[in-house]
């Protein structure tokens, strides 16, 4: 019984909140764990299940704030900041981009857009700035920030959406591409068309647990078709030196005794062509591609557009407006051959 005694503290817990016998904040996990006379790991595992359930929400290592009943933020000012740790540019000649398809989401709804970007990285972790601006909400473009901040802004019912997939513990309404659709589909296509020796290299990508995405949609479906080698599953640990560490990885998986005749190369197409060039044997390239680059004629190749990225991103933003919901969806990618 002792497995289950988390269960039995988070609803002791959830009906102490409705009873309104906490204010604001739970008490922190030591001193939670000395009241039930348990190990902290214990109560870890109860707030786990209250912040799913979206009773409360994590405030790093300072506890769990209440999150109080969801409901919408009305409607304040009409603008929305749209927020880059890198320099945002949006260039009305070119909207097929991210930014377009949220620009053109706005224009449809009356809502105006603030860009916004920063040089100093600290910006972004700075709390007090983002609860002070007053706008009706915040997309946050290929960014991170504190878990402080999500919570801080949930609990302000102030809508916040990201433009890319967040870590779990954040709790917050992220859109993104499905990679790991992308790499499942593209892989039985290269089975179908009689690969077995199929490799994979990716960026190195912000978040580490992206890797772990990238990976297991790649060893499952390989055992699937008991193809699986893990000598095949390439990700740069490094921005620094793409071609170098691209290089690396496919001199060592050619060099083995029975090398691929696929690579999924995502968007390194230019880098495994340049490390392969001393090699006779063909090797079919299965690159990732902007659907507005020009067509260099890869066959075949998983395609994504920006631009539906960015409306998609905003109707997200939008319902989460006015629901108040966590919302996560995935944009699709396809496969041209």
């Amino acid at each position: 019984m002792a497995d289950f005694k988390y269960l039995e503290i988070s609803k002791t817990l959830e009906e102490a909140i409705t009873r309104g016998d906490y204010r604001e904040r739970l008490p922190g996990v030591r001193i939670l764990a000395a009241e039930f006379g348990v190990n902290p790991r214990t109560i870890s595992r109860a707030l786990e299940l209250l912040i799913n359930r979206g009773v409360v929400l994590p405030d790093g290592n300072r506890g769990c704030l209440l999150a109080g009943p969801r409901q919408a933020r009305p409607r304040q000012t009409g603008n929305v900041i749209i927020y880059s740790n890198n320099p945002v540019v949006f260039d009305v000649s070119y909207p097929q981009n991210l930014f377009g398809g949220l620009v053109a989401g706005m224009e449809s709804y009356g809502l105006k857009p603030i860009f916004m970007s920063s040089s100093n990285g600290r910006l972004i972790d700075d709390v007090e700035f983002w609860l002070s601006c007053r706008v009706d909400g915040f997309i946050f473009v290929y960014s991170s920030f504190r878990q402080e901040i999500a919570s801080q802004m949930a609990l302000r019912r102030i809508p916040v959406v990201a433009a890319n997939r967040m870590p779990d513990e954040l709790k917050i309404s992220w859109t993104d591409f499905d990679h790991e659709k992308a790499v499942e589909d593209m892989l039985e296509h290269l089975i179908r068309q009689g690969h077995r020796r199929i490799g994979l290299v990716n960026k190195k990508h912000y978040y580490s647990f992206v890797k772990e995405h990238f990976e297991r949609a790649y060893r499952q479906t390989m055992q699937r078709h008991r193809l699986y080698d893990p000598q095949l599953f390439h990700y740069l640990e490094s921005s620094e030196d793409e071609q170098g560490a691209v290089t690396v990885g496919m001199t060592r998986m050619m060099a083995l005794p029975n090398p691929p005749t696929a690579i999924l190369c995502g968007q390194l197409e230019d880098e495994v062509k340049h490390a392969l060039r001393e090699y006779p044997s063909p090797v079919v390239l299965a690159p990732t591609y902007d659907v507005v680059k020009p067509d260099n004629g890869t066959r075949p190749r998983l395609v994504y557009s920006y631009e539906e990225l960015g409306k998609k991103v905003f109707d997200v933003f939008c319902r989460v407006r006015e629901t108040g919901l966590i919302i996560q969806e995935m944009v699709p990618m396809r496969i041209e051959l």
